[in-house]
């Protein structure tokens, strides 16, 4: 059986920031940047038809995806867990498409897997916060209103926020990664 527990984690996200990134602003509307979200699985977000055969594999086989489940993020069971979480052959998986835990548990699962204490100790409850959670919603599955609102009916803070969580656009409305961009 699954812990959905982050307690192996002992020290948060890398905070290194490269020469270009030094030199972006640390804040947007007010909230402080996360340095994980410029660390993208681009793997992740291709169509799956442009995965090559071994990619493939490791989606497949590894994770539990097929093409309908791949090119529709957040519809695959194994993306509700925390990388550690996962079993041994979902990190194997992973580690095959290039995605480290700090990428899997922001890109792919969006923190959702975490408890709300671990969710603090990281420092993600500011972003949590300005999308409508709290400590209590989270505990008890309550999901705030701006669950249920696109990406343009959030306010620009609202949005700010759901990036930090490695959010954009497509992500929060659900379409479709061929349909990305249209």
């Amino acid at each position: 059986q699954r812990v959905s527990r982050v307690d192996d984690i002992t020290t948060a996200p890398s905070s290194t920031a490269t020469a270009t990134e030094s030199s972006l602003s640390t804040e947007l509307y007010g909230l402080p940047i996360n340095p994980v979200t410029t660390n993208i699985p681009f793997k992740r977000f291709l169509e799956w038809s442009l995965l090559s055969d071994s990619d493939m594999v490791y989606a497949e086989i590894n994770l539990g995806y097929d093409r309908k489940g791949w090119n529709k993020p957040g519809t695959n069971d194994v993306e509700s867990w925390s990388y550690h979480d996962l079993y041994e052959n979902e990190m194997v998986g992973a580690q095959g498409l290039g995605i480290d835990n700090e990428m899997w548990d922001c890109h792919i699962n969006h923190y959702d897997g975490y408890w709300w204490e671990d969710i603090e100790h990281f420092g993600y409850a500011q972003y949590f916060n300005e999308l409508g959670w709290s400590a209590e919603a989270w505990d008890n599955g309550e999901p705030p209103e701006t669950d249920d609102l696109y990406w343009d009916e959030l306010t620009s803070r609202q949005q700010a926020a759901a990036a930090q969580l490695c959010w954009h656009r497509d992500l929060w409305n659900e379409v479709s990664i061929p349909m990305w961009g249209e």
